[in-house]
């Protein structure tokens, strides 16, 4: 089974693919990636909460339910994080709370204007998540995934929060999403014709139609990673971009093997 996750960093550099699932390499855990890990958990946990901000707010008072909800998170992190908790967390966590503040307000302001625009109970029913963390698998289309959010409106509708960059290398974060639309359509039998990529740092809600020439990229891109994890080895930075190698935590290992 291909990972829907697998697309997205096959699409950053296909030989991250082979470092981690064929030579076994683990990334060495840095301050930052402690520190993205941190703003992962946290970012996403705001994101499955927007619900409850919506109830607890009184008068349009967002900002202030958020507030108390970035103080709940924070004060159950190590929790939160599981297994990906190192002391050192509790180090970046303020720096980290600082920056969620500043994109709460971001939040505050989409959720006040959502609610001006359809009303309080259209916006719970938008913000209000069928499944959370829902695991899929099919052996039809050998892929397997958990997507953050499964909204039911009528049609089912997959949700990828990305809490990171807002840059989609290579369309990856599309390919990603589109895969967990084709698993929930292989699952429940019925058409899954587009799904949302969330962005919490610029709160953007971006729509992704899943098209037939999406569709055959994704399952072209799941048989290349196949490819590598059956024994074929990509070149070192085969995409020629030295940006992503920059932005990887692997380069060192990538040009040692």
């Amino acid at each position: 089974m291909i990972r829907a996750s697998d697309l997205n960093r096959y699409c950053f550099c296909p030989r991250s693919i082979y470092l981690t699932d064929v030579a076994q390499i683990t990334p060495p855990v840095t301050l930052e990636l402690l520190r993205g890990r941190v703003g992962h958990a946290v970012r996403h946990e705001i994101s499955l909460r927007q619900r409850r901000i919506l109830d607890e707010s009184r008068d349009g008072e967002y900002m202030t339910s958020l507030n108390s909800q970035i103080d709940e998170i924070f004060s159950d992190l190590r929790g939160l994080m599981g297994a990906d908790w190192r002391s050192e967390c509790s180090l970046l966590a303020d720096d980290v709370k600082h920056e969620v503040i500043q994109e709460a307000r971001l939040l505050a302001s989409d959720l006040d204007a959502m609610v001006s625009d359809v009303g309080l109970k259209r916006a719970l029913a938008i913000v209000s998540p069928w499944q959370v963390d829902y695991p899929l698998e099919s052996k039809n289309l050998g892929l397997t995934g958990r997507v953050d959010k499964v909204i039911n409106d009528g049609v089912l509708m997959p949700v990828d929060i990305k809490t990171g960059s807002t840059v989609d290398w290579g369309g990856g974060d599309a390919l990603q999403l589109c895969a967990y639309g084709m698993l929930i359509e292989d699952t429940f039998k019925q058409h899954v014709p587009y799904g949302i990529i969330e962005y919490t740092r610029t709160v953007e809600k971006k729509p992704v139609v899943f098209t037939d020439k999406l569709k055959a990229k994704t399952l072209d891109t799941r048989d290349a990673v196949k490819e590598i994890i059956d024994g074929v080895e990509p070149p070192v930075c085969p995409h020629g971009e030295p940006k992503k190698c920059e932005a990887c935590n692997l380069k060192d290992d990538c040009y040692r093997i």
